[in-house]
């Protein structure tokens, strides 16, 4: 039987993973180090069975923080909105007009 202090609490846990990777923003060798001592102290973990899921959840979201693709598959497709002309941009905003007043 697991003891009262072996539970994961979800919200505290990616709360210290978030806490974790914004302290170390400066030190991507020490993320590397202290992510991947997390992902083994979760394996750990994963062995009571209230903590299985927690800890799963937990491991990807630690995986994805440390993924250098970007957010999705639609992150680099398109032109910067920057770059367009001013005639680029007057079009692009009426279709995104028409198309958000279609809903």
């Amino acid at each position: 039987m697991a003891k009262n202090s072996d539970i994961i609490d979800e919200d505290e846990l990616y709360d210290k993973i978030l806490d974790l990777f914004s302290k170390e923003k400066k030190n991507p060798n020490l993320r590397v180090l202290l992510g991947a001592r997390s992902i083994i102290e979760l394996m750990k973990r994963m062995n009571n069975s209230k903590n299985k899921e927690v800890a799963k959840n937990a491991i990807i979201v630690l995986i994805s923080l440390f993924d250098d693709y970007p957010p999705d598959i639609f992150d680099n497709i398109g032109a910067d909105l920057e770059s367009l002309s001013e005639e680029e941009r007057e079009e692009a905003m009426d279709k995104l007009k028409e198309i958000f007043q279609k809903d």
